[in-house]
């Protein structure tokens, strides 16, 4: 124990704090850092000689004792403390800090200032976020644990504020710092608090819990003594050096159980709780308490159910305890507690009491425990890492947390802007915003928030989402929603350059159909109908020029188009070149007449019979035409056999060509110019009709042969849109 430096004896008061502080601290400060704590006292003994009003200066002394014995806090954050109300009130400058103390404990009461500008009027919504936001807002975690004492300390007095500010405390400390303490394992100090504020919170019902207890408490005593008295006997008999303590869990602890459970007072079975802390135990307690638990049981059933190990595997901040629940002689079941004294220190005092015990340099337990402090803080439902873990720079997180200007916590991407936080709100919000104002200044959309950061956002009724603003948002929630409406948008222009279309060729009198769109964003190379729709919409696409295109192609389309006549072959076939042209058994025709029949229409390349006429001569058929098949089983004897010559190749013949497809008023064009430009056939006869969105064409043509036919099929076939392309044998 080092030596106590003598303030004048003038300050006793002050002399007596300083003593009280050092004692607490005992060997966990060196001469030089109790030096810098007798220095921090002169501080307040020159502020006090300056100032009548010093109740600040003994709230801080408190405050500091606070943190020394229940959360074990060292001198870096004990001087913070102290000094804190002074540096907030500026009866200290940063300047005579920077002469007299390190660095790391300026940039401690840096961050208390910045905490005490933090709202968390709303920390009962989101609780977890205010956590990460105070997190991420402090370069030092001490900085949140002191701000924790201050509420314990407040929370100690609330009957001594104002009614108002009595229930912002009780409900900042209830949804936020209960959760801290929580997290800290801190169980303790956390169900103090927590008791304290749901009496201020919930009065009646605190109230009303308190005084069914007080009501059944020589009940319940008279029980625990009677159920207890067989396990004094056995843990004596078997020389178990323990403690056995009980308590009533908090009235709120209670009225939870019976929300949850939705039951009431007299039917939650585990209103107390028993602990048996053994003593003297230092080698094996995992299986002293094991040893504890098999006597119980074998004096009590046990519920297996309700068997909680956290010996074998320590909660997240370091919890060891075993937790059994057993039925007493009256069908009571009790809960009971039981673990070490180390294991219960550190059930008291959490996570602080876990790294004393692990032993080492005070300086290095405690930056361990701080690094396990943040990582508990970041990720709750972590497992605690590597408890040996020295690194404790800040970690730079991925996330902000703004506030809205009713108080409300906004999650947000790393370098978010005020647009990605209107879009995180609601669409329309973003959509109509127009700038923000952040920290009570204009800025635009494109400025960077910052973790903390209070943000109005601005709408206007003419605002409506652009192209540009996909450059500058991060957050994907904002992109997508920012692609949707420009889609959205982009349709509404359409639907309106579509009716423009659709009003102007009504008054021109001319067909708004699918044909004649298909037709224009071809000409035009557009992607969709979309696209024609809003160049139209935009005005980017004169109206006029359309009707022009669509009259000069109707014209065209109708010198192509003739009406069905008399087909006239490309070359005129007199008799002797139909005779060169078949063959009858081996021998050329040449006094008997032929025809081609009609009904079938054969040319080269078909297989084809003869049939001898009464009047006409020879008949010539397809073979597999109808009436030829009709006549080979009746009429087989004035059946001929019959062939093609090659003298035929000079000759063209007329065929029948029965064209579907989609309507186009492209269409006839793509099909003509096949026929024409690309087999060099002369078209005797195109005639179109179109239903709906369809279309239907009979060409008539001559060709040589079958295999010509054959090919300018297939390629009739391969035009985009063109469903069917066959031969037909007669117009009926």
């Amino acid at each position: 124990m080092y030596r106590f430096l003598n303030f004048s004896t003038e300050k006793n008061t002050f002399s007596s704090s300083y003593r009280s502080i050092i004692s607490a601290l005992g060997n966990n400060i060196n001469r030089a850092e109790q030096s810098k704590i007798k220095e921090a006292f002169r501080m307040l003994i020159n502020i006090s000689e300056k100032n009548t009003n010093n109740t600040h200066i003994q709230e801080s002394i408190d405050k500091a004792k606070i943190a020394i014995n229940e959360l074990y806090l060292g001198y870096s954050s004990i001087i913070s403390i102290l000094l804190y109300d002074s540096y907030k009130l500026k009866l200290i400058s940063k300047i005579e800090l920077k002469d007299k103390f390190a660095p790391q404990i300026i940039n401690i009461l840096e961050d208390l200032v910045l905490l005490e500008t933090i709202d968390t009027k709303n920390s009962q919504k989101q609780a977890e976020n205010f956590i990460q936001l105070l997190l991420t807002s402090v370069s030092d975690v001490r900085a949140i644990l002191i701000k924790l004492v201050d509420r314990v300390y407040k929370i100690r007095r609330l009957n001594e504020y104002a009614e108002p500010e009595k229930i912002k405390i009780a409900k900042e400390c209830y949804y936020l710092y209960v959760q801290i303490a929580h997290r800290l394992g801190l169980y303790k100090l956390k169900n103090e608090i927590e008791d304290i504020a749901f009496s201020y919170i919930y009065p009646d019902e605190y109230a009303l819990i308190n005084e069914l207890l007080k009501n059944t408490s020589s009940e319940y005593n008279e029980f625990i003594s009677t159920f207890l008295e067989p396990i004094h006997k056995e843990l004596l008999s078997q020389k178990i050096d323990y403690e056995i303590t009980w308590r009533t869990k908090t009235a709120h602890s209670i009225w939870m159980k019976m929300k949850k459970q939705n039951v009431e007072f007299d039917q939650i079975f585990d209103i107390f709780a028993i602990r048996i802390i053994l003593k003297s135990v230092s080698k094996d307690e995992k299986a002293a308490c094991w040893q504890t638990y098999s006597i119980i049981t074998n004096i009590y059933e046990p519920n297996a159910k309700r068997l909680r190990d956290w010996i074998s595997l320590p909660k997240e901040n370091a919890y060891e305890s075993l937790h059994i629940t057993v039925k007493s002689p009256s069908n009571k079941w009790v809960e009971i507690q039981i673990r070490t004294q180390r294991m219960n220190e550190q059930a008291e005092k959490g996570l602080a009491a876990h790294w004393k015990y692990k032993g080492g340099k005070t300086a290095q337990w405690f930056e361990n425990w701080l690094v396990t402090i943040r990582e508990l803080f970041e990720d709750p439902n972590s497992q605690l890492r590597d408890l040996t873990a020295t690194n404790t720079s800040t970690i730079k997180p991925d996330e902000i947390f703004v506030f809205t200007p009713h108080g409300d916590l906004v999650k947000l991407k790393n370098g978010s802007t005020a647009l990605d936080m209107a879009f995180s709100l609601h669409s329309d919000l973003g959509a109509r915003c127009s700038g923000a104002k952040v920290n009570g200044k204009i800025v635009s959309l494109k400025h960077l928030l910052a973790n903390g950061d209070q943000v109005s956002l601005l709408t206007s009724k003419k605002q409506k989402p652009k192209i540009d603003w996909l450059s500058f948002v991060k957050t994907n929630k904002a992109k997508n929603k920012i692609k949707r409406m420009l889609k959205e948008d982009e349709h509404l222009e359409a639907e309106r350059g579509k009716e423009i279309i659709k009003r102007k060729f009504r008054n021109w009198k001319l067909p708004f159909n699918d044909s004649t769109i298909n037709f224009l964003i071809n000409h035009y190379k557009f992607n969709n109908a979309l696209e024609l729709y809003s160049k139209v919409a935009n005005e980017e696409l004169d109206a006029l020029k359309l009707k022009e295109l669509i009259k000069s192609q109707k014209e065209k389309e109708k010198k192509l188009s003739e009406p069905l006549i008399k087909p006239k072959s490309s070359k005129q076939i007199d008799d002797q070149d139909l005779k060169k042209s078949i063959s009858i058994e081996g021998a050329i025709i040449k006094d008997l007449n032929f025809s081609y029949a009609k009904c079938c229409s054969p040319i080269p390349g078909d297989l084809i019979s003869g049939f001898i006429t009464i009047h006409k001569g020879i008949s010539i058929h397809k073979q597999k035409c109808p009436n030829a098949l009709h006549m080979h089983k009746n009429l087989a004897y004035r059946q001929v056999n019959v062939y093609w010559t090659k003298s035929q190749s000079e000759l063209n013949f007329e065929v029948i060509l029965k064209i579907t497809g989609k309507d186009d008023m492209a269409m006839i064009s793509k099909i003509t110019d096949v026929v024409s430009k690309e087999f060099n056939i002369h078209i005797n006869a195109f005639n179109v009709h179109t239903h709906k969105i369809k279309f239907e064409g009979i060409l008539l043509l001559n060709v040589s042969d079958t295999s010509q036919l054959n090919s300018l099929l297939g390629r009739i076939k391969a035009i985009k849109g063109i469903e069917k392309a066959v031969r037909i044998n007669s117009l009926d």
